[in-house]
């Protein structure tokens, strides 16, 4: 009994010199309501058929000054909306978090970056990441930031696009899901009657470091809910998942009945161990469900991988 009580008292203190923050899952989503449920339909296609967007990850704004070998390409991808404002007419922006490096929600960069993306009128999802929490646990500063600016949206709930195209927007921002928001997500998409639906999250849950903790978190374990969510999505006809988190990304998963393509960062880093820094555009069909995502270098827009899925 004596050698269990020191076990677990040494443990604790190795807890505490680690600097890891304890918290309870029922701190992680703190919805009294479920925020899957009423979706809004915040964009209409410009083009009967089909659904266009711009995806990206890991912009990490503002991560230059603290690590001198990596150029943060902000202003370039600002570039890329106005394109697709004024050519590519995306119908709707998705960002996966990570786009605020320090958790500064005052940053100017970040601010600069904000404002661009709602003056260019093109709807946005927008997800939390482990980054934008670092300077504070308290997610409602976020949500409450999104909501107050003009077409942005975030950081959870389930977004249309016309009649045909679902997107949930999922946290696992500290690295887990807890059992109450997967309890959300079934009741949502078991009722969901769009043709497609989409999962997004911040956390890749297959491809590398997913199970990779900075914090010691008490709830279902990763396993169990990388199983759950590959179940809902099967069941219920989500037939594909985006995520971003590991930097080197661009991975293509497929999986029974969907796929998953963990997106690699919008920065570029000179490290062999990060992303040259790349940008998403997708093109659904919404007649035939054959989306093809384009992967392009942020540094030029050069083209650089093609992929096609089946959702």
């Amino acid at each position: 009994m004596k050698m269990r009580t020191a076990s677990l008292l040494t443990l604790i203190a190795l807890l505490l010199l680690s600097s890891c923050t304890i918290q309870l899952a029922k701190d992680i989503f703190d919805y009294d309501e479920n925020p899957f449920l009423n979706p809004e339909t915040i964009a209409e296609p410009h083009e009967e058929g089909t659904i266009r967007f711009l995806a990206f990850s890991d912009l990490h704004i503002n991560r230059s000054a603290t690590q001198s070998d990596v150029t943060e390409r902000y202003e370039e991808i600002i570039n890329v909306i106005e394109c697709g404002k004024k050519e590519e007419k995306f119908d709707f922006i998705m960002n996966l978090g990570d786009l605020n490096d320090s958790g500064d929600i005052n940053e100017p960069r970040f601010i600069d970056f904000i404002d661009a993306l709602s003056a260019s009128g093109i709807p946005s999802v927008n997800l939390l990441g482990n980054h934008e929490l670092h300077k504070t646990k308290d997610k409602s500063i976020w949500e409450n930031f999104f909501r107050g600016k003009e077409g942005l949206y975030g950081p959870v709930g389930c977004y249309r696009i016309g009649d045909s195209l679902s997107i949930y927007a999922l946290d696992n921002s500290q690295r887990l899901f807890t059992v109450k928001q997967l309890q959300y997500l079934e009741e949502a998409i078991a009722s969901d009657e769009s043709r497609y639906k989409i999962l997004i999250m911040h956390e890749n849950i297959t491809s590398g470091q997913a199970d990779d903790h900075s914090s010691v978190l008490i709830g279902t374990a990763d396993t169990a809910e990388r199983n759950r969510v590959y179940r809902l999505m099967a069941e219920y006809g989500a037939g594909l998942m985006l995520c971003g988190h590991h930097h080197m990304g661009d991975i293509k998963t497929p999986h029974k009945g969907f796929y998953e393509l963990n997106l690699a960062a919008a920065h570029t880093c000179s490290s062999f161990m990060e992303s040259e820094g790349y940008y998403y555009i997708g093109t659904l069909d919404t007649a035939t469900g054959k989306l093809k995502i384009d992967c392009f270098k942020s540094s030029d827009s050069s083209l650089y991988r093609e992929y096609e899925f089946t959702i």
